[in-house]
């Protein structure tokens, strides 16, 4: 049952995959507008739930994240190095905003 499932989260990255590098130039201009609005939000939400170390943290993680990501475009990485920081950025900014929503 674990290898099956292995299989299907493998195939549903290589068909992002292959989404991703069809349409190379518009997917990343549209990453960084996603990857940087998020870390927005995700900052946002941080300072409004207090100053503390922890929030520090959030917001310094929000704030790398979306630098790699941004920096991974305009260095002209490769597609797969850029596709994984923006699933990174994405999923690391949205259990932010939701932690900091539920909290």
């Amino acid at each position: 049952m674990q290898i099956a499932r292995y299989f299907q989260i493998k195939s549903v990255y290589h068909y992002f995959e292959n989404r991703f590098n069809n349409n190379y130039g518009f997917n990343c201009t549209v990453g960084i507008l996603i990857s940087t609005l998020m870390g927005a939000i995700a900052v946002m939400y941080s300072m409004m739930s207090g100053n503390g170390l922890f929030e520090w943290i959030q917001i310094s993680t929000a704030t790398i994240i979306c630098s790699a990501y941004n920096a991974s475009v305009i260095s002209v990485q490769p597609n797969k190095i850029v596709l994984n920081l923006l699933i990174l950025s994405t999923i690391l900014n949205l259990l932010i905003i939701i932690y900091n929503l539920g909290f």
